[in-house]
């Protein structure tokens, strides 16, 4: 299977996911939160395995991203037990696709940057559908701004492909 293929199924996968937790218009943050900690924990493993600045960086910046939808998830007093522990999620199409994700990752430097790139796409399509509800001013600054370093990222697993 192509990676263009892989890409479109898994924002499918993962924009399937995102509808149904945007029934309502509410914003499902307790997903939100997860998503952000499969990127984190998916990029510490391969920082791990393959040791690139790139995954290094960004995982770092995926532990910022968590913090502040955290912030979101208490001022709105959601209940949410949050998982510390790496590579576990209370969603279970998250769960399947960080084991998916992950496998594919451990294969190769060139298949990591691509997992990467599927799962910066997949945030910046599900980002842009969370910025057209009705948010507070608060809430949609802090969209936007992983929305800003979602692009950022993929722009730096773009640049990071070409070495491989």
């Amino acid at each position: 299977m192509n990676n263009a293929i892989k890409i479109v199924l898994v924002a499918i996968l993962f924009g399937v996911q995102m509808s149904t937790a945007q029934e309502n218009t509410t914003i499902d943050y307790r997903y939100l939160w997860e998503e952000e900690k499969l990127a984190h924990d998916i990029y510490d493993a391969l920082d791990e395995k393959w040791d690139l600045r790139v995954f290094h960086n960004i995982k770092q910046s995926e532990s910022r991203h968590m913090e502040s939808v955290e912030v979101i998830i208490k001022e709105k007093q959601i209940p949410f037990e949050l998982f510390s522990e790496r590579g576990k999620f209370h969603n279970t199409a998250l769960q399947q696709l960080y084991d998916k994700l992950l496998a594919q990752g451990l294969q190769s430097p060139k298949d990591a940057i691509e997992v990467g790139r599927i799962i910066e796409e997949t945030d910046i399509v599900d980002l842009e559908v969370l910025l057209k509800n009705d948010i507070t001013s608060y809430e949609k600054q802090i969209l936007e701004s992983l929305l800003f370093a979602s692009k950022n990222h993929l722009a730096a697993f773009q640049r990071n492909a070409n070495r491989f």
